[in-house]
């Protein structure tokens, strides 16, 4: 059968070594599907035996992974088991760390992640999970999406007391960031960014200029400056339903076989880009980074899910991609071949882009996956995933 080589939760294959070949990586033999790198190789590339008597040789595969971590396994499969012999033999697994993911002088790390509630899975911890890992990583700049407190701890009912968002100067020093800024705050979910370098708010966003059409999350507008560049950072978090904003409840279906919920994050992007990367009085600037929990699907991932050209979910990302020179940082970094899931299923809704002059700088990107950050069931009483139902976005940039 076909040799199946899964790399899963975690490490991308960047490079194999068959029996001494190098096997070229393609669209036919690879993947890297949800939080797997998947190479094919089939029966003739090895020296398989065809009888007992046959004489045996053994095959040797050598794979370069990068970003592997605590979570990484390496799985071996056969693509069709239900009918014939079917059987791997392995002599022996050597697994080697060659060089860990180590910061370079002059990047600024950058993590986008949704919270899930403002990290309500460690509230009742007093955070302290959530701090040690933020100061394992180590990035300069941080987007939290819903980060806001918003339910008691490990319960269904209202927060008795919002420790956050006016809490985050207090818990961002605990893991060395001494600025945030928190975005528009109109419903409970809004972005804060925390920094080690000064942020200056531009302006934080919630209502536009169509009645009864505001950005539901609200959004935000920030920069820094770093080595001498000012950077600006666009935060948004948009509005997650099927039918449209403010539909009562015995419209919604209508409303959702309208695609009503897709045309309103289109409207939200359209305003954040069109009051922020395109207005007039930004045209001279340069460096951006626009993102967070987008709740849509990209275009340069509609060949992994099947989309059609003309399926809605895609319009609020083509806003982007048609209106700006914005580029993905995952989706413009990786091959087409590639698809990184951000949330616990194979959803990648939450999104990073990055101007050129950002974009030219990237030392690494990837879809976060370690022993922590890791979705996974918590049995709680809401049935949510710990610590969170999605992934980050960890992206170094070189600012030298």
């Amino acid at each position: 059968g076909v040799l199946h080589v899964e790399v899963v939760d975690g490490g991308i294959i960047e490079n194999a070594i068959l029996n001494g070949k190098e096997v070229e990586l393609t669209t036919n033999n690879f993947k890297y599907q949800g939080s797997s790198a998947i190479l094919t190789i089939k029966p003739e590339q090895l020296d398989i035996p065809q009888s007992d008597d046959a004489n045996k040789e053994w095959s040797e595969l050598e794979l370069i992974v990068a970003n592997a971590g605590e979570t990484t396994r390496l799985y071996l499969n056969d693509e069709n088991m239900e009918s014939g012999h079917h059987g791997i033999y392995v002599d022996s697994i050597e697994c080697r760390c060659v060089d860990r993911w180590v910061r370079s002088a002059n990047t600024l790390r950058v993590m986008v992640w949704n919270l899930q509630a403002g990290m309500w899975c460690d509230q009742h911890n007093n955070y302290d999970n959530f701090v040690e890992w933020v100061k394992r990583w180590d990035a300069d700049v941080c987007v939290w999406c819903e980060s806001e407190t918003i339910y008691k701890d490990k319960t269904n009912s209202a927060a008795s007391s919002k420790y956050l968002p006016d809490g985050w100067g207090e818990l961002c020093k605990r893991y060395g960031h001494t600025y945030f800024a928190v975005g528009g705050n109109r419903d409970n979910y809004p972005q804060t960014v925390t920094s080690k370098y000064p942020i200056s708010v531009v302006q934080r966003i919630t209502n536009t200029n169509v009645s009864g059409k505001p950005i539901a999350h609200g959004a935000g507008h920030f920069t820094i400056t770093v080595n001498g560049k000012k950077i600006n950072i666009v935060t948004l978090h948009m509005w997650p339903q099927s039918y449209g904003f403010g539909v009562a409840t015995a419209d919604r279906d209508a409303s959702t076989a309208k695609n009503e919920g897709d045309l309103h994050r289109e409207f939200e992007m359209q305003y954040i880009v069109d009051n922020t990367v395109n207005h007039a009085n930004n045209a001279g600037e340069e460096y951006w980074i626009l993102g967070g929990d987008t709740n849509s699907r990209s275009r340069l991932d509609a060949w992994y899910h099947k989309y059609a050209d003309d399926d809605t979910c895609l319009l609020t990302h083509d806003v982007v991609r048609n209106q700006t020179n914005l580029k993905d940082v995952i989706g413009d970094y990786y091959p087409r071949n590639y698809f990184m899931t951000s949330t616990y299923a194979s959803a990648r809704i939450d999104i990073l882009y990055a101007s050129p002059k950002m974009f030219d700088r990237i030392e690494n990107s990837i879809m976060l996956i370690d022993d922590w950050c890791y979705p996974r069931d918590n049995n709680n009483a809401r049935d949510w995933h710990s610590p969170s139902d999605h992934r980050p976005v960890l992206v170094d940039f070189m600012m030298k």
